[in-house]
């Protein structure tokens, strides 16, 4: 009997000893509770002697034995109900007036017959007159009459509890729709900010005339210069250039002769039909024109042109002064020649007035040149900058998750344990924290060396053997034993490769890999963006350069957006893709994962048994890269794994997993293979998994109060099975854990050793030895090393198999057969 359980209070523990009925309950409690206020409350029923001589009775006088408590069948129901309210109301001790309103939860109890309670409007002021005068706070959102119903015994399956209200914090930032509304207003706003960036763009240039059309004229350039004769007007290949397509370019070229017959004037005009090679041309020009110069000069009177003077080569001697600029697709080289060493300043008048009338010839923006960017010339340092991106990334997901895991406060807040009667204490907390820094410095150390290999030109012999060394460092293709300084777990087993829809499962792996490599892929934008902001190409204002823009076709609205826009988006785009890429591979997952009988049937070794509140499904816990059965999962943007999948990954070297599917859930969780029952036969299969098992894994706190779970912890014990069973407390943070612990053994009809519920924040696992005693695994923190540490040190125990986490020369995990 448990003459004094930490869970309540000094009261209540003394009703529960005497015993009895609703009514004997409730007499108990109200001798026991000398502060209650009972004035008012003795209206309705009388003074609590007058109680205890009512001949009412409960409608299950049925005597059963309730954690060592002598009860009526109505009596040990609602207790469960007061649990449950204290356990949702966070009231711990359970005070009397909770206990109160479980015992009149229903009018058909003995207690609320007994103050002359006989209808619903009864009880809903009688509850309310306990919690005012005995409780002393009203309980918002309290339904007695469907926690009542949740309490009873199992009806056609599992039954979830009612949700907790009144001061429930509900976690937003978790619920799917709201995540949802919040990814689709930063898609709006980012839309918004696209959308912006574009209508403001500055106006494209269009493609012009042939040059020749828009060279100035005879008149134009002025009466003082004849044209020289026998010259043609019309356009022509540029000369010694070999470019084809639209990176073909036409000139057109005339001269003329000053009246004073010693100067001369040449105008050139080309026309590219790539903008960008326009610039480039321009830029191969300057640098041409900057070496043979003995002066050059920026122009004030036309934009981004350039003013050289030199002495021309070879015989002539001709000093000259030229001016250089572009609009668009034109470049134009304006040039004038004289006898002499050096040129006079009406020689540079009179080019910069032929310049500037040719300038206001010319269609087109004016623009800096451009050099010439060849990204497969720069193949090292782009790939090198790529690569250290996408490491960066994948570094800045795991800091991510760091503070995710702090933000979940699953460190321990109570002093390691010690032994006490019945209860032995296995601490595995530094040996977790030793595989984990291993872990950690393994794959970090092997990642960065692939990165060093496919950043650097090495010869193809030494890539080859290093990347196979690197892969097998971090692809773990067998079984490793726990505990050595190699990692551990069952990765051998393919996970689509199973036999099941092999085409679809095919498909989909190859569609991930797709995926995998155009993310991997999409990191070369980035740098590629830098590169070309250095040279020119992406202005200061975080535009692309008109020429580029102007050479865009289908892809001009995205050369319309701002770069750094262009920026984010392309990191959005590549974490969605990466997620699409988990996501299909999880997908073949599940499609290629074999139900729990034909599991069964592949593998003859006893299984294990995995037992839940199906509300635990959609727990998590971060896991080490390194463990994640495939490159695909390692490299993902998916930190965090089912906590079921860690509960497969480090039992199935034991046997089969298998469990129950949740008949409610539309998608079913990637681990354990399911078995899916009807309603009416739920009950006789998990008799025939508990019989059949070599090991019973329950979850031990749940979400919320279950009569199915109750259920199934009653077969095990009817099975005589709780010897071999684990019972596995959830990563849940340190400050609610106990929570859950707490209504894990108000289903449980077994003593379970109270100092557990001290260090319910530590502790990990626990069993019972079979012989009085209990086994209970803890750590400071909970990792995914220490659960599996937990897990392995009490099965082996349970299957009598040498401890797992220190692996003996002869022992060797058990293999599928």
């Amino acid at each position: 009997m448990e003459s004094n359980p930490g869970w309540a209070g000094k009261p209540v523990a003394t009703a529960l000893a005497h015993g009895g009925s609703t009514k004997d309950l409730l007499v108990s409690l109200a001798h026991a509770d000398v502060h209650a206020d009972w004035t008012r409350i003795a209206l309705r029923g009388g003074p609590p002697d007058v109680i205890a001589e009512s001949e009412a009775t409960d409608p299950d006088p049925a005597e059963t034995m309730w954690r060592g408590h002598r009860l009526t069948g109505t009596a040990e129901r609602s207790v469960r109900v007061a649990m449950s309210i204290a356990i949702d109301y966070e009231l711990h001790p359970m005070p009397a007036g909770v206990l109160a309103l479980g015992l009149v939860a229903d009018p058909g109890t003995a207690a609320s017959a007994a103050m002359n309670t006989r209808d619903a409007a009864g009880q809903s002021s009688l509850t309310e007159l306990i919690q005012e005068d005995w409780l002393g706070t009203e309980l918002g959102g309290l339904d007695l009459t469907t926690r009542w119903h949740a309490a009873g015994g199992p009806s056609g399956g599992p039954r979830k509890a009612p949700a907790r209200r009144g001061g429930q914090r509900i976690d937003r930032l978790r619920h799917p729709a709201y995540r949802g509304m919040l990814a689709a207003a930063v898609l709006l706003l980012f839309a918004g900010l696209v959308v912006g960036g574009v209508l403001t763009a500055p106006a494209t240039d269009r493609p012009g005339p042939p040059p020749h059309l828009v060279m100035l004229t005879d008149d134009a350039i002025g009466a003082e210069y004849e044209a020289q004769p026998r010259q043609s007007r019309a356009s022509m290949p540029l000369q010694n250039w070999r470019g084809t397509g639209r990176k073909a370019c036409a000139m057109s070229e005339r001269r003329w002769t000053h009246t004073d017959g010693r100067r001369q004037a040449l105008i050139k005009v080309v026309r590219c039909e790539s903008f960008v090679v326009a610039a480039n041309l321009h830029s191969l020009l300057e640098e041409s024109v900057a070496r043979d110069a003995t002066s050059t000069t920026v122009t004030d009177e036309i934009p981004y042109s350039l003013l050289a003077k030199g002495t021309e080569s070879g015989g002539s001697k001709l000093s000259y002064t030229a001016v250089i600029f572009r609009r668009g697709q034109y470049l134009v080289h304006v040039r004038t020649a004289a006898p002499g060493e050096s040129s006079s300043p009406g020689n540079d008048r009179s080019v910069r007035d032929v310049a500037q009338r040719q300038w206001r010839a010319v269609p087109g923006t004016p623009g800096v040149p451009l050099p010439v960017f060849d990204v497969y010339t720069d193949t090292t340092g782009v790939m090198r900058e790529a690569l250290g991106l996408a490491t960066a990334f994948l570094a800045f997901l795991n800091i991510l998750a760091w503070f995710r895991v702090r933000a979940r406060r699953l460190t321990a807040r109570s002093r390691p344990p010690s032994d006490s009667t019945g209860l032995r204490w296995i601490d595995v907390g530094a040996k977790a924290r030793t595989l984990e820094v291993d872990a950690q410095r393994r794959f970090w150390g092997f990642l960065l060396l692939w990165t060093a290999l496919m950043a650097f030109p090495l010869p193809w012999w030494i890539l080859l053997i290093g990347y196979v060394f690197v892969a097998r460092q971090l692809v773990l293709t067998q079984r490793f034993l726990p505990g050595t300084h190699k990692i551990w777990g069952a990765h051998s087993a393919s996970q689509v490769n199973t036999g099941r829809r092999p085409f679809s499962t095919a498909s989909l792996v190859v569609a991930s890999h797709i995926a995998q490599v155009t993310a991997l892929a999409g990191m070369i934008i980035i740098p590629i963006f830098r590169l070309l902001q250095e040279i020119g190409y992406i202005m200061p204002n975080g535009r692309f350069h008109p020429a580029v823009v102007a050479d865009s076709g289908w892809s001009l609205p995205l050369r319309l957006v701002p770069v750094p826009l262009l920026t984010v988006g392309t990191l959005l785009l590549i974490l969605g893709i990466g997620l699409l890429w988990g996501l299909l591979y999880r997908l073949a997952r599940g499609w290629a994962r074999l139900e729990a009988p034909v599991l069964r049937k592949t593998d003859r070794r006893p299984p294990v048994l995995y037992l839940r509140n199906f509300a635990d499904d959609s727990l998590t816990i971060r896991t080490s890269p390194l463990t994640r059965p495939t490159i695909l999962e390692k490299l993902g943007v998916r930190q965090f794994e089912n906590f079921e999948e860690l509960i497969h990954r480090y039992l199935s070297v034991y046997g089969p997993v298998t469990t129950i599917k949740d008949p409610d859930a539309r998608w079913q969780p990637l681990g354990v293979a399911r078995e899916d029952p009807t309603r009416e036969t739920w009950q006789a299969v998990v008799r025939r998994n508990i019989a059949e098992s070599g090991l019973i894994v329950v979850g031990a706190t749940p979400n919320a109060s279950t009569a199915g779970l109750g259920w199934e912890l009653d077969a095990i014990i009817a099975a005589g099975a709780l010897d071999r069973t684990i019972f596995l407390l959830a990563p849940r943070p340190a400050d609610t854990v106990g929570w859950h612990w707490w209504r894990f053994r108000g289903m449980a009809f077994f003593r379970i050793p109270e100092p557990i519920d001290f260090f319910a924040d530590r502790t990990l696992a626990a069993r019972w030895t079979g012989a009085g005693g209990w086994t209970a695994v803890h750590a400071a923190k909970r990792t995914d090393w220490a659960y599996a540490l937990a897990m392995s040190r009490l099965a082996g125990e349970i299957l009598d198999m040498p401890d797992q986490s220190q692996p003996t020369a002869e022992h060797k995990a058990p293999q599928p057969q």
